[in-house]
């Protein structure tokens, strides 16, 4: 499974994400946030996105980074659906993605609400017998 939905909060989304490794966690991060916005289904992977982050904490990193997928969509109206991630420890915790997706289109695409910001309610990753988990809410 690579996500889940969860009701705990009634004017949020919330979501729980799995992946064996970190990489695979953040990717799948990135397409449960995505998912909130809009139906993947209806969403090309026609233009790609890149970007690379840094921080001492893995935690604070994943904060960063699905920060970062909102800060695109609201400055350059962009929505991806497909994630490469690389999350890498060396001194500190170092990230490169691609992100693939579209310009927002809503006579294209089947639009979702819109994510204003993930919250530090109940945000933490854990570690699981397969990998990690990452509960994650995000005011929209």
């Amino acid at each position: 499974m690579k996500y889940a939905f969860i009701d705990i909060v009634r004017a949020d989304a919330a979501f729980d994400a799995f992946g064996k490794d970190y990489s695979k966690l953040f990717a799948n991060c990135a397409e449960a946030l995505s998912s909130v916005m809009v139906d993947l289904k209806t969403l090309t992977a026609g233009k790609k996105h890149t970007f690379s982050l840094q921080n001492k904490n893995i935690q604070s990193l994943l904060y960063d980074f699905l920060e970062e997928i909102i800060f695109v969509k609201d400055a350059e109206q962009l929505l991806f659906n497909k994630f490469k991630v690389i999350v890498a420890k060396k001194k500190i915790y170092e990230l490169s993605a691609e992100c693939f997706g579209d310009k927002i289109n809503a006579k294209k695409q089947k639009l979702g609400v819109d994510a204003k910001a993930i919250t530090l309610h109940d945000f933490k990753i854990t570690k699981t017998k397969d990998g990690y988990k990452a509960r994650i809410v995000v005011d929209v």
